[in-house]
């Protein structure tokens, strides 16, 4: 994460121990995380999948798998950007191919829960099962609460 340097990457500033705890310095996402959210407007959930697409991306050309893609791992603020957070299960591509098994059952490809290789591809189902989700559970009362109408991807 540290050597990460993308504007769809969450910060990272460093890390430390208290009281047997690790406990990780990154840039604070006012608007918190997309789980959050119930109802996410077509228009501003289309802006989102662009700067999540271009965060993983960024990470596929390192050959970094993130293996845990899911609404609570993007985070938003109220500036209009999206980023990426919790890299704890990922891992490096080698061969384009992962196997171990590791994750959010919810958000798994088919190949990873029956213990199958697995590559890129396995991210991208996770992220059409996330915004799926988000544009499935639709709550009245929303709009008042998204952090910003104008997001920059």
């Amino acid at each position: 994460l540290y050597k990460c340097d993308s504007s769809y990457i969450i910060g990272f500033y460093g890390a430390f121990f208290v009281e047997n705890r690790i406990s990780l310095c990154t840039e604070f996402m006012d608007g918190g995380s997309l789980d959050v959210y119930r109802k996410i407007p077509e228009h501003v959930l289309g802006r989102i999948a662009v700067a999540v697409v271009k965060g993983l991306t960024y990470l596929w050309s390192l050959k970094i798998l993130h293996r845990d893609v899911k609404p609570s791992n993007m985070l938003v603020n109220t500036r209009g950007q999206v980023k990426l957070c919790d890299f704890g299960v990922s891992t490096q591509l080698v061969n384009s191919i992962a196997k171990t098994y590791v994750g959010t059952n919810a958000y798994m490809a088919p190949e990873r829960i029956s213990g199958e290789q697995y590559g890129i591809h396995s991210d991208v189902w996770s992220l059409g099962i996330s915004f799926m989700e988000k544009r499935k559970y639709l709550n009245e009362g929303f709009a008042e609460g998204f952090p910003s109408p104008g997001l920059h991807c």
